[in-house]
């Protein structure tokens, strides 16, 4: 039984552990998730949509640079309004 506050750390070879994630919704829509990736200090998009694809395991040091970012190419793909 895991002990409230515990935490395990698992690295898969060629990869650095995620510390924490935030879920991106464009207009209501799930898109990817901001990956906080241990010794970068930066976030990696993990892309989930296919209008965001092309973006997949970007990096920024600043969330809403990233989230900005996405927010643009998926509404651009849509043929909607770029401006987030």
């Amino acid at each position: 039984m895991k002990q409230a506050g515990a935490s395990r750390r698992i690295t898969v070879q060629g990869h650095e552990p995620m510390l924490s994630s935030t879920i991106i919704e464009v207009d209501g829509v799930f898109v990817g998730a901001a990956i906080l990736v241990d010794g970068f200090n930066a976030r990696r998009f993990y892309a989930a949509h296919d209008r965001v694809r092309s973006l997949h395991n970007e990096t920024s040091p600043d969330l809403a640079v990233l989230m900005r970012t996405v927010t643009r190419q998926f509404r651009a793909a849509q043929g909607g309004p770029a401006a987030a």
